[in-house]
């Protein structure tokens, strides 16, 4: 069996993983979402740009092109396989070019040469392969390992004066990747008499670096030193604390014994396989891709970590179904320390269940209302987030507000509705009416627009809708970290609105908390408190299945589309017109099921 270093690395996080990539690649893509062939790709295509603008950065300063070592024309099916595994060079292909032996040889006779710049260097030994992103001849005429990950992070979260930060020590699964790297790259150089590695480096994207005019790759490129030990100071239980991070790889005896453990076991037949790798509580416990069965200890929502072996007794005893678990069972799923417990949801489950009826604590949601104050402002936005920025303003991974809806709903039960969207990057600001055909949604005042120039252009023209209401509104959403987040990145960098944004999220309400607080609880929604869960149950009338765009993630990639120019005219304008239905159905949904709740409270 070849050992890849995606396979050592799926293994060590999770053994079953690296499994069903050896037996079952059909489950393996779906675990990874590889759901089509066009999601595929834009992973592929966000990892090459990452790899490119590093490339650039190491070209520049080491004044040196890099001698690509990977495969000229690599066949479609190669690089489909690029992401997910490297050992499609292992296999002989029609063209020798494309085998194992052709791109190590090569590899071999560039580090005889000292070529000073490596790009994805090939390494065979005793059956482990390792393909490297790079590898730079250093003053010491050694070479240093680098890794490319597409990243703005490649650390642990930790705690810093009460606001999480990637901070910690690098993260566990970059800790194996580099690891069986250097494990079988060096083996590798020794048997051919060449000096062993000398530094290694994980190379990322900073997410400090803000663009502003031309990119700078020398400030959009970061990195960090792997095997070596560093400090950061931080506060925590308001004392200035130092704490030590140790990023070193792990032993040789270390990676040789899950070598060893792997050629083992991923051989094995699936039931012998599980007898030994027992079931453990992880996302990739059961049906996977797909929903977990509701009703059953599989698909318990709100499942604390720290309850998770129950659920592993219970199934191993062969109890699947809620409505098979006695007093005792229950009792153990409920957590002191953490109110939204699993015991919580199940005892809601089961009345729902021998009621026939969803559970409305009536009282909790008139209190929730009472406290809102009219016009009441509904709104969405939607953004795009790509690694390397190309808007000023902006960093990597930033999620970009480039489209809003807002609904504003009056206490005599009449609405407004503005909807704008960022169609191009200008110098100059400038804007168009726009109608939608059809559009099912349209409510007794429509203003929507598109909009070019930047995306503080588009900000500006929120606050301009809103202002007349900004001090006496409420303003509501779904799922309130995402906008109050996005407000707190505008207050950041433009800090002539930024009062303006910090004072619309201390009017914030949010309306999941309704669902996700159980004050009205139905078994139809699934155990979720998605709108997409919710408002087909709520208002059966509104659907998401008829829209051309109808999810997030979808919004996401057809606004980078657009802003990048990657459209027709023809298609561009449709999409535009698409994604201005998609945003503000989002908006008129809050309002449709609040108004829904209002006809519970009062009818």
């Amino acid at each position: 069996m070849l050992i890849t270093k995606s396979l050592f690395v799926d293994y060590r996080q999770f053994p079953k993983l690296a499994w069903w990539k050896v037996n079952d690649i059909d489950t393996y893509k779906k675990i990874r979402k590889i759901e089509t062939e066009e999601k595929q790709e834009e992973i592929i295509e966000l990892g090459a740009s990452v790899e490119a603008v590093v490339q650039e950065y190491l070209e520049r300063k080491h004044k040196v092109q890099a001698l690509n070592l990977f495969p000229d024309e690599p066949t479609s099916e190669l690089e489909n396989d690029k992401e997910w595994d490297d050992s499609w060079v292992y296999e002989k292909k029609n063209n020798y070019e494309n085998s194992i032996y052709t791109v190590v040889e090569n590899t071999l006779r560039a580090i005889a040469e000292q070529k000073q710049l490596l790009y994805q260097p090939s390494f065979l030994w005793d059956n482990n392969f390792v393909r490297a992103d790079f590898m730079v001849l250093n003053q010491q005429w050694r070479y240093d390992l680098i890794e490319v990950k597409a990243k703005s992070g490649i650390r642990k979260d930790v705690t810093d004066d009460g606001e999480k930060k990637k901070i910690g020590e690098v993260d566990g699964k970059f800790i194996d990747d580099v690891s069986f790297q250097t494990y079988v790259i060096n083996s590798f150089l020794k048997q051919n008499d060449l000096p062993p590695l000398w530094n290694k480096y994980i190379y990322y994207l900073n997410k400090e670096y803000i663009k502003r005019g031309d990119l700078d790759i020398s400030q959009l490129v970061t990195w960090d030193e792997l095997d070596t030990s560093s400090t950061v100071n931080i506060v925590q239980r308001w004392k200035d604390t130092e704490k030590v991070r140790e990023d070193y790889l792990l032993d040789r005896a270390t990676i040789e014994w899950t070598i060893k453990d792997m050629k083992t076991q991923l051989g094995l037949p699936i039931e012998k396989f599980n007898s030994v790798h027992s079931f453990p509580w992880n996302k990739y416990v059961e049906y996977f891709g797909e929903d977990k069965p509701f009703g059953t200890v599989m698909a318990i929502p709100w499942l604390h970590h720290s309850k998770a072996w129950i659920v592993a007794d219970l199934y191993e005893e062969g109890v699947h179904n809620l409505d098979e678990l006695n007093y005792e069972e229950i009792e153990r799923f409920y957590s002191k320390s953490w109110p939204g417990s699993a015991g919580t949801f199940i005892n809601y489950y089961l009345d729902c269940l021998e009621n026939n009826r969803p559970i409305i604590d009536e009282e909790a949601i008139k209190k929730e209302f009472d406290a809102l104050t009219y016009p009441l402002c509904f709104y969405d936005y939607e953004s795009v987030s790509v690694p390397i920025p190309f808007m000023d303003n902006s960093y990597p991974y930033q999620q970009v507000v480039v489209q809003y809806s807002l609904h504003k709903y009056y206490e005599d039960g009449t609405m407004k509705h503005y909807g704008w969207i960022l169609w191009g990057l200008e110098n100059s600001k400038g804007l168009e009416e726009i109608e939608i055909q059809n559009n099912p949604n349209k409510v007794s005042h429509e203003s929507e627009k598109i909009i070019y120039g930047s995306y503080k252009d588009l900000l500006d023209e929120f606050l301009v809708d809103i202002w007349e209401d900004l001090w006496k509104s409420s303003f509501i959403v779904w799922h309130k970290w995402f906008e109050n987040a996005r407000n707190k990145e505008v207050a950041k960098l433009f800090y002539d609105i930024s009062d303006w944004y910090l004072a619309i999220n201390d009017k914030t309400f949010d309306l999941k908390e309704v669902f996700s607080k159980k004050h009205y609880f139905d078994l139809a929604f699934k155990g979720s408190a998605s709108i997409k869960k919710v408002l087909p149950v709520l208002v059966p009338e509104m659907s998401y299945d008829n829209l051309t765009i109808g999810k997030w993630d979808i919004a996401m990639k057809a606004l980078a589309d657009v802003l990048q120019w990657k459209l027709e005219w023809d298609k561009k304008r449709q999409t535009l017109e698409d994604l201005l239905l998609y945003c503000g159905q989002d908006s008129l949904a809050m309002v449709k099921i609040y108004e829904f709740l209002q006809s519970v409270l009062y009818w």
